[in-house]
């Protein structure tokens, strides 16, 4: 949660739900977005694209508790600890 109030929620809003131009990173319209795609390929498109201003710039642990953060708001399946080998084994639902 830190780093996403750090590094998203100026523009994903605290409680993930977007704005006008900006797209909701929780409920239904997300998960549908993301369904049958895994957590490896959210990791991904979070670490290439965003911050929008830098992306790729922050670590790899940071990107993971990123997805790891974003996966729990929605209720989404996951091991305890969301790590580089682990990723690749969430499916979203």
């Amino acid at each position: 949660k830190v780093a996403y109030q750090q590094n998203c929620a100026v523009c994903h809003q605290a409680d993930l739900s977007g704005s006008d131009m900006i797209p909701a990173l929780a409920g239904g319209g997300f998960m549908g977005r993301w369904q049958g795609k895994s957590g490896k390929d959210l990791f991904d498109k979070t670490r290439t694209t965003m911050p929008t201003n830098a992306p790729g710039s922050l670590s790899q642990q940071a990107y993971l508790d990123l997805v790891a953060y974003v996966l729990q708001v929605n209720g989404a399946s996951q091991p305890k600890v969301v790590s580089a080998d682990s990723v690749n084994a969430i499916m979203l639902h």
